[in-house]
């Protein structure tokens, strides 16, 4: 095995190791795919992926040393936290399946490309996750073809995981019986989220 494969399997299994830990990515995800057919839910799986790919763009570039400042730091966590608490208060609102018509299009603004990029460009877990894979994994002389196949497995490994739980989750009986409790599932996703953000806001406080 070359150095090259080498940091490239470091890379991708440092990435697939995060990306798999639970987070707001995950439970939105589940939620779209218990309410939306997977077509539409899968938008929001490409929106997620294509921000993971930009983070490795960035960190690539050294993105990362502009991390290691406090002040920059502490704003990127407020604003990730003070996003979070939005999209908590969001689920905690929606209601439940028999009060409304389900997959209408004033729903599906909530599973685009653009909602699930939003929602990983306001994660700075996510940030702080692919910087650090890549500071760890790559070497300062890495050449453009590797950053361009980091990138490319960044994309492919946040769209099979989150892409692969749609399809699970999208069965016709997994979605029938979780349709069901979506809305307790939606107002515990909210609470979960929301102790994510005072998580966030609590390393925010730390560093200032």
């Amino acid at each position: 095995m070359s150095s090259e494969q080498g940091f490239i399997i470091s890379f991708c299994t440092i990435l697939l190791v995060g990306i798999a830990s639970p987070g707001p990515g995950f439970l939105v995800t589940m939620k779209n795919a218990v309410t939306y057919p997977k077509s539409v839910a899968m938008m929001s799986v490409v929106g997620i992926a294509t921000a993971n790919s930009l983070f490795t763009t960035l960190a690539l570039g050294g993105f990362t040393f502009v991390l290691k400042e406090p002040v920059i730091l502490s704003t990127l966590y407020i604003l990730g936290g003070t996003y979070l608490l939005y999209l908590a208060y969001r689920l905690f609102r929606i209601k439940p399946m028999n009060d409304i018509e389900l997959n209408t299009l004033s729903d599906k603004r909530d599973c685009t490309f653009k909602s699930g990029f939003i929602l990983q460009l306001y994660n700075p877990k996510a940030i702080l996750l692919i910087s650090s894979a890549v500071s760890v994994s790559i070497p300062q002389d890495i050449n453009i073809s590797i950053s361009v196949i980091m990138i490319s497995m960044a994309f492919i490994i946040s769209f099979l995981w989150y892409g692969g739980i749609v399809m699970i989750i999208n069965y016709q009986k997994i979605r029938d019986y979780l349709l069901i409790k979506i809305h307790l599932v939606n107002k515990l996703s909210s609470l979960i989220i929301f102790f994510m953000a005072m998580k966030i806001y609590y390393s925010a406080v730390q560093l200032i």
